[in-house]
């Protein structure tokens, strides 16, 4: 037997608080693992803590590294007691190793499938979660086979070798298994509906009559109507026939408002705000096609670099084109673009189709013809594009897996993508690719580290030709770069107006910390830079931002209030600047 004796100083601001933790008996464990999550260390206050929670923690660390049959004991000072210490006896016992698994009860599956969905494999230390996820997998299992009432027991045997009672054992998992019947999907009935045809409900659901009745693909098939956007409840009921395995299904739905106008204002930079509106339905003709038609505003305020970006747009979608998983798009749009350095003028029209590959996977493809006019200046000329038809092919991959999507805490959004203009579509001869990454990692139930990485390029081919400006890479500001005014990384013109670049990187760090409820605070470090060329591209010409900001979480996005500088070693330290928005920046 031995003792482990810890001693800190007690803060009075905590009231009663514990002197020293002893810890006495055999703990295979060292300090951290036996105590982690309990909460019990010196100068942790007494309020907060009692004998039962503490046992209940150490006994759980000691099972999850395979110490089955520990006891513990927990001696708890009394409250008038002189010093506050908490005595821990512990008595591991034996460690537990997996030895054999035996089935019995499986027709449908053998024992060895069944084996298989064992997490861990013989001779591994055995612990509570491995047998509760088993018995979960085995039940999913069944589940996917319409055997929604199949029963499963678990019985971990003594210890092969009960001779020996101070060395490690290995012990046999018995599975015993009651399959019960196979149920299949019968009809299925929608209640609710309103104005929204039934087909748009029931081509959710991902099984069809006969199908096994899988729980599983129907919570699935929950969700994808939910996301339709029209109903604000949806609900199953069941209606087995205990005489049959046919199993009825009723979808309850209650209807919500279609139609909707969005109206948006924000700040993008001192000089520049914009604003938007859009009208949306949802609902064409009862089957699930959605109109959309607005525009939005962005007006520049710089006496030098002032302007208007105007652009407005119509948008029809087919959500099942031609019956099918694929979505089809069409959408109309026009560009106005004044400003004293740039202009620029287009019209055209779009069609895009994408489906989901995977669960978290969407791929889309598009064609796109546009007649375009523009200008632009360069760092000593004026270059102009009279009115053209260009042609272009766009497609792109995006695997989401963030939540929540307006504020994630975990996760990830990966995107690549591409678009070729002119050649056999005619036009100018151009392509531009790009691609990011933005990655969301808990550190715990209030911190997230938040990345994103960035890379892009938009080159000419088969010639000289110029990029049109709205088609350019632009970088500094709240989204991007802070500590920068918006779009000022980069080539310039003599006037030290924005031009954009043909190549782009852009890195993102950002550290979350829910201080309260729902105020939040935020450190970054941002770094990006605008290029000409390949060749162009060095670090001196980039740009680093750091600084720290302040979050207010809503039910809709975040707010929030950042106040970014650019320690730049060409220039000293910029002048800071304080940036408003809504949403995070990545």
């Amino acid at each position: 037997m031995f003792s482990i004796l810890l001693w800190a100083a007690t803060p009075g601001s905590l009231g009663p608080t514990i002197d020293s933790v002893l810890v006495t008996g055999n703990p295979p464990l060292d300090r951290g693992a036996l105590l982690s999550g309990t909460g019990l260390e010196p100068g942790a206050s007494l309020y907060g803590l009692s004998s039962a929670i503490v046992g209940n923690g150490v006994l759980s660390n000691l099972r999850a590294h395979g110490y089955l049959d520990a006891s513990v004991e927990v001696g708890w000072p009394a409250w008038d007691a002189e010093t506050y210490v908490v005595g821990i006896a512990v008595e591991a016992g034996r460690r537990s190793f997996l030895g054999m698994v035996e089935v019995e009860g499986a027709s449908i599956f053998t024992g060895e499938e069944i084996r298989d969905l064992l997490a861990i494999s013989s001779g591994q230390a055995i612990a509570p979660r491995d047998t509760l996820d088993f018995h979960r997998a085995i039940r999913a299992a069944y589940n996917r086979r319409g055997r929604i009432r199949a029963e499963v027991r678990m019985e971990l045997a003594d210890f092969d070798f009960p001779e020996s009672d101070s060395l490690p054992g290995t012990r046999t998992l018995r599975c015993f298994i009651r399959e019960g019947p196979r149920y299949v999907l019968g009809d299925v009935f929608v209640t609710g509906l309103e104005s929204v045809r039934r087909v748009v409900v029931t081509r959710e659901v991902g099984l069809a009559r006969g199908d096994s009745l899988n729980m599983d693909i129907l919570r699935e098939s929950l969700g994808r109507i939910y996301s339709l956007r029209l109903f604000n409840d949806v609900r199953y009921r069941y209606h087995p026939d205990d005489s049959s395995a046919v199993v009825d299904v009723e979808i309850v739905v209650h209807e919500k408002n279609h139609r909707t106008v969005d109206l948006a204002t924000g700040y993008i930079s001192p000089t520049a705000v914009f604003w938007g509106a859009y009208w949306k339905h949802p609902n064409i003709w009862g089957n699930n096609q959605r109109l959309t038609i607005g525009s939005t505003w962005t007006h520049y305020f710089s006496s030098s670099q002032g302007g208007d970006l105007v652009e407005p747009s119509l948008s029809y979608e087919e959500p099942w084109f031609i019956s099918t998983r694929w979505s089809s798009k069409v959408t109309g749009s026009y560009t106005y673009l004044q400003r004293s350095f740039q202009d620029e003028r287009s019209y055209g029209v779009g069609i895009d189709f994408s489906r989901m590959l995977l669960p978290n996977l969407r791929f889309a493809i598009g064609h796109r013809v546009d007649r375009i006019r523009f200008s632009t200046t360069s760092e000593d000329t004026m270059i102009v594009q009279d009115w053209t038809t260009t042609g272009s092919l766009g497609a792109s991959l995006v695997n989401d897996t963030r939540a929540p999507v307006l504020d994630p805490a975990m996760g990830r959004w990966l995107m690549v993508g591409g678009k070729v203009y002119g050649g056999i579509l005619g036009g100018l001869d151009y392509y531009r690719l790009e691609t990011e990454a933005r990655f969301f990692l808990p550190l715990g139930s209030n911190l997230v580290l938040a990345a994103r990485g960035a890379a892009g390029t938009v080159q000419g081919y088969g010639g000289p030709v110029s990029i049109p400006p709205t088609d350019r890479f632009y970088l500094g500001g709240a989204g991007t770069v802070r500590g920068y005014p918006y779009n000022a990384l980069g080539p310039e013109d003599e006037d030290g107006n924005p031009l954009g670049g043909n190549i782009m990187l852009l890195g993102n760090l950002e550290t979350r910390f829910r201080v309260w409820r729902f105020i939040g605070l935020t450190a970054f470090l941002d770094t990006g830079g605008i290029w000409h060329n390949l060749g162009n591209v060095s670090t001196n010409d980039a740009g680093l931002g750091v600084g720290m900001g302040l979050r207010v979480s809503t039910p809709f996005s975040p707010i929030r209030l950042d106040y970014g500088f650019a320690p730049t070693w060409r220039e000293g330290i910029k002048r800071g600047r304080l940036y408003f928005a809504i949403g995070q920046a990545f």
